[in-house]
C-alpha cells in the first residue's frame, strides 16, 4: 500500500505486537489476517476441525448433453454430516457439452 497513513507489516507475529499497536494513539485498527482459530485461543477455544483437504473424482456417465449433475457449479455442505465440504461441477463452468460430466467432492 503506498499511502502515508497505512502502516502494513509482513512476516510478524501479530500476537507478539498487539499490545504495543494497542497502545499506539494512532493506531486506530489493525487486521489480523492469519487462522481464525489462532485468534481467538487466548479466549480459550479449541482450534477448528478443518475438514476438506482431499479432492475426490466422479465421473457421471450418460447424464445428458445439455444435463447437470448439480443445480450449480457448486453446490456447498457446511454441516458435519457429510464427509465433504463442497461439490464442483466444472461442466458449469465451461459451458461444455458432453453426455457425460465430472464432478469433484472436497
Amino acid at each position: 500500500m503506498n499511502n502515508p497513513l497505512i502502516e502494513t507489516h509482513i512476516n510478524v507475529d501479530y500476537f507478539d505486537v498487539r499490545e504495543e499497536l494497542a497502545s499506539r494513539s494512532m493506531c486506530g485498527h489493525t487486521f489480523f489476517s492469519g487462522p481464525i482459530d489462532a485468534y481467538f485461543a487466548k479466549e480459550g477455544y479449541e482450534k477448528l476441525e478443518y475438514r476438506s483437504l482431499n479432492f475426490e473424482k466422479k465421473i457421471v456417465k450418460d447424464i445428458g448433453n445439455d444435463k447437470y449433475f448439480l443445480p450449480a457449479s457448486v453446490v456447498n455442505y457446511p454441516s458435519a454430516d457429510y464427509d465433504f465440504t463442497r461439490i464442483v461441477e466444472y461442466k458449469h463452468l465451461l459451458k461444455q457439452e458432453s453426455p457425460d460430466t465430472i464432478i469433484f467432492y472436497e
